[in-house]
């Protein structure tokens, strides 16, 4: 028995062949079309009305400033509260650290020191987590906070031991926290992948 295939309204046969209409492999024809997927732009319809369009995102958003004040947009901050968050987001370098310090620009702006630390707060609690940090410790942190991964341990590694971490001389942490090589391990897991 031949195995057929459909293309460009002709059946053409595991061989190459193409039949002519007074060959054509009726039963093959069908079990081609019922086991087939839906037509080319029928499909294409159905994935566009289900996916977003990453292009237009994108274009929308072409910075990580743009991006965090996008989402600052939609919460419910008062006109001083979104001054003081744009000045933070603009002091806010491509790899996502801090540049300024909050009581610098608390003293350059008159503000209160706590109204924004607790606004530097909100923005670290953006996306992308680790987001407003000061140095890799602050990111850190911020990364397992915000991924709910804090569990004692893994935050005395990134406080206490992050140069063993950066050189992965787990044996030397393990030791000085008097914990398994194992725990070490599934510690750094959680810190490198964030799950």
């Amino acid at each position: 028995v031949s195995q057929s295939r459909y293309t460009e309204g002709n059946l053409v046969d595991s061989t190459g062949n193409d039949n002519d209409s007074s060959e054509l492999d009726w039963e093959a024809l069908n079990r081609y079309q019922e086991q087939a997927p839906a037509s080319t732009t029928a499909a294409k319809k159905m994935a566009d009305e289900e996916l977003p369009n990453y292009e237009n995102i994108i274009s929308k958003v072409g910075t990580l400033q743009e991006y965090l004040l996008a989402q600052i947009g939609e919460l419910d901050f008062d006109d001083q509260e979104l001054k003081i968050a744009s000045f933070l987001i603009g002091n806010i370098d491509d790899r996502g650290y801090l540049t300024i310090a909050v009581e610098e620009l608390a003293e350059a702006e008159s503000l209160d020191l706590e109204q924004v630390e607790g606004i530097l707060d909100t923005i670290q609690r953006l996306d992308p987590y680790g987001v407003g940090a000061r140095d890799l410790k602050e990111c850190l942190h911020l990364q397992l906070r915000n991924s709910h991964l804090k569990n004692g341990v893994v935050e005395a590694i990134v406080e206490n031991h992050l140069r063993e971490l950066e050189n992965r001389n787990f044996t030397a942490i393990a030791k000085a926290m008097q914990i398994s090589l194992e725990e070490v391990l599934d510690n750094e897991h959680l810190i490198v992948t964030g799950k």
